[in-house]
């Protein structure tokens, strides 16, 4: 049947990438009905990808990835890559989305990062009875494989995010092995620029720490002692 259940499972990225099992083999249309575990713990079941809305630029990067892109009908302002995206209506930033923009879409399926929300809004739009799916978002070297299976088991298309997980933790293997050959260690301070009104400091636990200690760099907001981000100041 082509209904089941799953619970995404990371794949071992530190290793290498001919550690890889299971079939990899990309259906050529999506195969529905499914049924998932989000992250949040919901048990969603998705019947229709036919009007797809992600809530959050990387969803809709990895949803074009999987061949998908045509079935989206709105995406958020973190939204920047492929540059078709840019074309379509906006339901606003992930972070501060309105169930009203979102449901008058017309949606089939609605999926996102728990970074989505807030999460009153989440409920509203499940309480409306479209589908909405979750996906987890640590920041870690192992989430992009994870996530891409999540969100392509949720769209009926596991065989496409299969390959396309595999392609993206050989490259991120890649990189590993190419920042391990470095002879200098520069410390790198991340800035989060939003424009006047949003400027952070990165440190501990952010995606950003994660990508510079991996090229091999020390990362001075975690150094400084910053846990996630701090309002950037001359002082700090």
């Amino acid at each position: 049947s082509p209904t089941s259940t799953v619970t995404p499972t990371p794949s071992p990225v530190g290793a290498s990438p001919t550690s890889e099992v299971g079939p990899a083999t990309p259906e050529a249309e999506p195969q529905l009905p499914v049924t998932v575990r989000d992250a949040d713990g919901q048990e969603v079941t998705v019947t229709d990808v036919s009007r797809i809305v992600p809530l959050n630029g990387d969803v809709a990067e990895i949803v074009w990835a999987l061949g998908l892109g045509d079935n989206v009908v709105g995406v958020d302002t973190s939204a920047s890559y492929p540059p078709e995206v840019r074309q379509l209506p906006s339901i606003g930033y992930q972070r501060r989305l309105s169930a009203e923009g979102i449901l008058s879409l017309d949606p089939t399926v609605i999926i996102g990062t728990q970074e989505a929300g807030p999460p009153e809004v989440i409920q509203q739009i499940r309480d409306a009875s479209v589908p909405v799916v979750l996906v987890e978002d640590k920041p870690s070297l192992e989430t992009p494989g994870t996530k891409i299976r999540a969100v392509a088991r949720a769209l009926g298309v596991p065989g496409r995010g299969e390959a396309l997980a595999r392609q993206t933790e050989r490259e991120i293997f890649e990189a590993k092995t190419l920042a391990a050959r470095a002879t200098s260690k520069p410390r790198v301070l991340f800035l989060y620029l939003r424009g006047t009104q949003t400027q952070m400091i990165g440190g501990r636990g952010t995606d950003a720490n994660v990508m510079i200690e991996a090229a091999g760099a020390l990362d001075a907001g975690a150094e400084s002692g910053i846990d996630g981000y701090k309002p950037l100041t001359p002082e700090a």
